[in-house]
């Protein structure tokens, strides 16, 4: 309200809300065991059967360390070390550059040769 230009008092009074709005925290839409279940289902469990020591062989071949002919050299004496009737599960299980990195070994034990040069990534 005005009168003759000087301020009057405000008729509506500022008001302080303590918290009439508050955020509720976000419902579940599923319990935690069906969360699990549903999480079990989108990963597939991974069958390898490529033993931890030569897991590195992968890095090691992107980076053309020299070790990389060492360890896969070791990794074939591996494969012949296992039981005949162990042999076909262990290779069933192999991903793609381990079979090549074995194969490649393998070409290089039977031609004479220390190492072939060449790397899978």
């Amino acid at each position: 309200m005005k009168s003759n230009g000087k301020l009057a008092a405000k008729t509506v009074a500022k008001r302080k809300t303590t918290g009439t709005k508050t955020t509720a925290p976000p419902k579940a839409t599923l319990t935690a065991k069906a969360t699990a279940k549903k999480n079990g289902q989108k990963r597939q469990a991974v069958k390898s059967t490529v033993p931890p020591q030569f897991r590195v062989l992968k890095q090691l071949a992107a980076a053309k360390d020299p070790r990389f002919w060492e360890l896969r050299r070791e990794f074939r004496d591996y494969l012949y070390s296992l039981p005949e009737e162990d042999r076909e599960p262990f290779m069933e299980g192999l991903g793609q550059p381990y079979i090549d990195y074995l194969a490649m070994a393998m070409i290089a034990a039977r031609a004479g040769k220390k190492s072939v040069k060449g790397h899978f990534v």
